[in-house]
């Protein structure tokens, strides 16, 4: 049976308050159309078709997405203009990219690497057609990317000799500043990284070059990278629900996302929940409890323990948790429940699908 209200809802499950959601979604919109400047949000957030469709609906020129199983379920469900913020490498998955390119082909893979470069341009030359790639450039988070500068245009000039490959511009994360609670250095740090990237813009420009897109951008530093000369786009994700970790960070926009859970057996000084590291991730931290004075102490697969402080609890009692990464968490869930004024207004599938 379908629930109609939040108090019938099944635990552990996931929670969207609607309300808030579309104004998180609204207050990103109206930011990116007073900087004149594109947003193309991160999937794997939400992973949620309909959050996606909603993202386009007012204003993303696209989506940006982490995986080759994303991108299939964003082309299928017809989300155009899709960008793969990450590199594309063995054989199976570029021929699904191939696939995707044959029904849409504005969609945009990343790229780093000479023998990447020559595998992608090989199918691609192979099924006749043309494959869009910015070049990620390592802008201070020390993971993916080439090094800024004559490193990347080195690499770019590169990619222009292959005529399946078309050069679509550069990418950059400064996911290593997202999370700096204060806000000066949290500034500070950010432009050192944007001033990288956009240098090599600058570079690239005076070799002839020209970058279409230049992508970066999370939700703890969108303002910054959204407001930077020469960026083009922004490319957050969390900004729709809100976590413990960014609300820390930043007061723009509202948690919509819980993890809702029961009271499921009470003593004198603790209660035991039906939500457990299977609802909930923990690498940022233990969730909050909502409403109430109390705190989680011990964590179990199916279980929680949460420790009364000042509140009681009762038997079944439902509980409201906010998760301290949304991400992470959302991707242990089959669906959204969203609710709004306590009643259930959606069913939403989250597209958990990776390989």
């Amino acid at each position: 049976m379908i629930p109609k209200t939040l108090e019938e809802i099944i635990t552990p499950s996931l929670i969207i308050d609607y309300d808030i959601l579309m104004d998180n979604i609204s207050k990103m919109v109206n930011f990116v159309k007073e900087n004149h400047i594109n947003i193309r949000p991160h999937f794997k957030t939400h992973k949620c078709i309909d959050i996606a469709k909603l993202q386009v609906k007012y204003g993303a020129i696209g989506i940006t997405c982490a995986t080759i199983d994303e991108a299939e379920i964003l082309c299928k469900n017809g989300i155009k203009n899709i960008l793969i913020a990450n590199e594309i490498v063995d054989e199976g998955k570029i021929r699904r990219l191939i696939n995707i390119v044959k029904k849409d082909n504005n969609v945009i893979v990343t790229v780093d690497n000479e023998q990447n470069l020559r595998k992608l341009s090989c199918f691609a030359k192979r099924y006749n057609k043309c494959i869009n790639v910015v070049v990620e450039v390592d802008i201070g988070l020390n993971r993916c990317g080439r090094e800024a500068g004559y490193d990347t245009l080195k690499f770019v000039k590169e990619v222009l000799r292959h005529k399946n490959i078309k050069f679509k511009g550069l990418l950059g994360y400064e996911g290593h500043t997202v999370f700096i609670e204060n806000r000066k250095e949290r500034v500070k740090e950010c432009l050192k990284s944007l001033e990288k990237i956009i240098s090599t813009k600058s570079l690239l420009e005076k070799n002839g070059i020209y970058s279409e897109i230049v992508s970066t951008g999370g939700t703890g530093t969108y303002d910054i990278t959204g407001g930077y000369s020469g960026i083009t786009e922004i490319q957050p994700g969390s900004y729709v629900f809100m976590d413990v970790k960014y609300k820390r960070v930043i007061k723009d926009f509202k948690n919509s996302l819980f993890v809702y859970t029961t009271v499921i057996d009470k003593k004198s000084d603790y209660c035991i929940i039906d939500a457990g590291y299977k609802a909930y991730s923990t690498e940022f931290g233990i969730p909050e409890l909502i409403g109430k004075k109390a705190k989680i102490i011990k964590i179990y697969e199916e279980h929680s323990k949460v420790k009364n402080l000042d509140s009681k609890f009762k038997l079944g009692e439902k509980l409201l948790l906010l998760p301290t990464h949304c991400c992470t968490t959302v991707n242990l869930h089959n669906k959204f429940y969203v609710v709004q004024n306590d009643k259930l207004k959606h069913i939403w599938k989250i597209c958990r699908e990776r390989i």
